[in-house]
């Protein structure tokens, strides 16, 4: 059975000879099994969020989504991960580069953040994601332009239209998902992930009710020439 059964979305591109990743979560709406083309769609739409602002070279290259709470998926806790479930994954070939042409852009660390908000309080109940490849002319003194902002909250609001809590899409809920909820597992200082409480997934996701684009200029060091992927 799909119904209530999330997936672990993954969106890759690439830019400045580096591999740059957001994850996003949904849930299944419908007691049908999904598609490969369930989450070419969503996953298409995810992209179109940032990509037309972006810079050119920045190309969007494959996707990916991993069922993480199911019937068929199990949480182990030595190592702390998913087995079994369902996977799709698929590329993009046309379409696919950023649609803000090709001047001086910002560093590969300085990200815009978008706030996820559930209708529930809590650290795991909202969400963050860190986009890149913008260009100097979209921001000003560490703050970015309000043209760019307005441009992504309006993407990020027909985003939630249709796939937040009050969504039209009629197969997928978009939302937040808890890794720290669904393994039960947490990372200590100094120690590798390990199991601190017993594995609840059925608990970890909550449909996404707002986006909030942040207007500061926030650093992702895992993005930084030379450091991450």
């Amino acid at each position: 059975m799909a119904q209530n059964d999330v997936y672990h979305v993954t969106i890759v591109a690439s830019w400045s000879n580096m591999q740059l990743m957001n994850d996003y979560h949904v849930r299944m709406l419908t007691t049908t099994e999904p598609t490969q083309n369930t989450f070419a769609l969503f996953a298409t739409d995810c992209r179109e969020i940032f990509r037309p602002s972006q810079t050119l070279p920045v190309v969007y290259q494959r996707w990916s989504a991993r069922q993480v709470v199911g019937n068929n998926v199990s949480w182990t806790q030595n190592p702390c991960r998913p087995t079994g479930g369902s996977l799709f994954d698929g590329t993009w070939t046309t379409g696919n580069s950023g649609g803000a042409g090709a001047n001086a852009a910002l560093p590969p660390q300085c990200a815009l953040v978008t706030t996820l908000k559930s209708n529930f309080t809590g650290r795991r109940r909202r969400g963050r994601i860190y986009a890149f490849g913008w260009q100097e002319v979209h921001q000003t003194d560490g703050l970015w332009e309000t043209s760019l902002t307005g441009t992504l909250q309006t993407a990020w609001n027909t985003f939630v239209t249709k796939y937040g809590s009050s969504g039209t899409d009629p197969n997928l809920l978009a939302g937040i998902w808890s890794f720290r909820t669904a393994s039960g597992c947490l990372a200590s200082p100094g120690q590798p992930m390990h199991a601190h409480d017993a594995p609840d997934p059925t608990n970890s996701f909550v449909g996404l009710a707002s986006a909030v684009v942040r207007p500061v200029v926030y650093t992702q060091r895992r993005r930084t020439i030379g450091v991450g992927r």
